[in-house]
């Protein structure tokens, strides 16, 4: 798997960013204060609160209000990374998802073996501070095409996993 894309979307300074093209290796150049720290941050809180393999993430390195553009959190901050898979890669996610949510089959089956794999990280700060896939999708690499949506868990979807994955954690 290899990261192509970074979009960033209400975090800090930064409005709107994206990152097209990502390569094997990166600089990133810019005036202080310009959202570099911004984008690395994104990322690295990307990948922290999905490395448990869960949905929901009940502590979330980012969320805190002054990390929302304005201090405005009425709407999440959003981080979306796009990755492109091998073969192999793609068959054993296409397999999982057939196997842990059949009625997904007919729409995983046939897709271009080119797609690139989008996964939406949304951050919110109510009711309290988590953080969720909101979105998982196949998407092409040229932004004309629409994307092939696996997965879109609605703010009030999300709010009841976090009572329930909160509930869980508590009884633990």
């Amino acid at each position: 798997m290899k990261l192509e894309h970074v979009r960033v979307d209400r975090l800090r300074s930064v409005l709107h960013a994206e990152l097209p093209g990502i390569g094997q290796f990166n600089v990133a150049i810019g005036k202080n204060n310009s959202g570099k720290s911004t984008l690395l941050s994104a990322i690295q809180t990307f990948f922290l609160c999905l490395s448990e393999g869960e949905v929901v993430d009940l502590k979330p390195h980012l969320g805190k209000t002054i990390d929302f553009t304005s201090r405005d959190t009425t709407l999440p901050i959003e981080i979306e990374l796009r990755f492109s898979i091998n073969l192999a890669e793609r068959d054993g996610l296409l397999r999982s998802i057939a196997l842990e949510a059949p009625q997904l089959k007919n729409a995983v089956d046939g897709l271009d073996p080119n797609l690139l794999l989008s996964v939406t990280l949304s951050i919110v700060n109510s009711p309290s501070r988590f953080a969720y896939v909101s979105k998982l999708a196949f998407v092409a690499a040229a932004a004309e095409q629409s994307e092939r949506i696996i997965l879109k868990v609605s703010a009030a979807s999300a709010a009841e996993l976090y009572t329930k994955a909160d509930s869980l954690q508590r009884s633990k």
